[in-house]
């Protein structure tokens, strides 16, 4: 799940491991009409972190017009608008929000981020680990979120 919404006494947040983006082509020059790796992760650090403050302006520079997100759960959403208003209306409801990634792996068209979000429910905390995959376009922006979940469980 991906989703920001602070509850009392906790601030929605996002956290990174302190590993830098992992790529084996880090050396590679960007070929034409293609970003550097580097600038292809920041992309996605932007997007995570516009996320877990609910920054929809900023999370929409991200993304291209044309974004398809597909779910664990084979949902789908085309398109920047409906995207941002699934995001909107999911997130309203996860009290205790916290992002934090383990590390994520750049190519030249895919970023992969390894994360776990934590977030309150009635039985306690609730960590899910996942697998997001991002797919971007020449200009730089996601064309693509692929989310696949690996594990969820009752933390505190």
């Amino acid at each position: 799940m991906l989703g920001v919404k602070p509850s009392a006494g906790r601030e929605a947040s996002v956290t990174w491991s302190g590993r830098a983006p992992t790529s084996p082509l880090s050396s590679v020059p960007a070929a034409p009409g293609r970003l550097p790796v580097s600038d292809r992760a920041a992309v996605v650090e932007r997007y995570l972190s516009a996320l877990a403050r609910q920054d929809w302006a900023a999370l929409a520079a991200c993304l291209a017009p044309d974004v398809e997100r597909i779910g664990p759960y084979g949902d789908v959403y085309r398109g920047r608008d409906p995207y941002i208003a699934f995001l909107r209306e999911t997130l309203a409801g996860l009290p205790g929000y916290v992002l934090h990634v383990e590390r994520s792996i750049v190519t030249p068209d895919v970023v992969v981020a390894q994360l776990h979000e934590t977030v309150d429910t009635a039985q306690g905390r609730r960590r899910t680990h996942e697998a997001v995959v991002f797919d971007l376009n020449s200009d730089g922006l996601i064309r693509g979120v692929a989310v696949f979940l690996r594990r969820s469980a009752i933390v505190a």
